[in-house]
């Protein structure tokens, strides 16, 4: 399931041609619809797939003039799918295991000084996955 905040026509049209079977789905997803929200978007592709194996996250923006939606994206939303995700795949509570890579930036180890806000969110999506990178019930990554 290729989540993104909104629909595009093309994509979803070159990824149907190269992918005949329909393997690959697309949902409109915005990531700073909160965890409530985010619950019931991962509910339904556990009922469409039955499990989730891996979750990428990369989403990310960089518009240091609106700070809260940076904030939002970057960390907030990424929290947010990766701990529902982790919740679905934990096999202490059912689930089969799975592998979570986050996505984060080269701000997460060298922050930018023109990007204050940016770098933080980077910085804090690389501390949050390596503090849940010590669990053991599914793999995560950071890159």
């Amino acid at each position: 399931m290729i989540l993104h905040k909104t629909w595009n026509e093309s994509a979803s049209k070159e990824l149907r041609s190269i992918d005949a079977a329909g393997v690959c789905q697309y949902m409109e997803f915005d990531l700073t619809c909160g965890l409530e929200k985010t619950r019931q978007v991962f509910a339904q592709i556990m009922e469409k797939f039955g499990s989730i194996d891996v979750l990428i996250n990369g989403a990310g923006i960089c518009d240091e003039q609106d700070f809260s939606i940076i904030i939002a994206v970057n960390f907030t939303g990424t929290i947010n799918t990766t701990l529902v995700a982790y919740d679905l795949m934990d096999k202490s509570r059912g689930g089969k295991g799975g592998v979570v890579v986050n996505i984060s930036s080269v701000a997460a180890l060298t922050p930018f000084p023109v990007l204050p806000v940016y770098s933080a969110t980077k910085g804090g999506i690389l501390n949050f996955t390596r503090a849940l990178a010590v669990g053991e019930s599914s793999e995560v990554f950071f890159l």
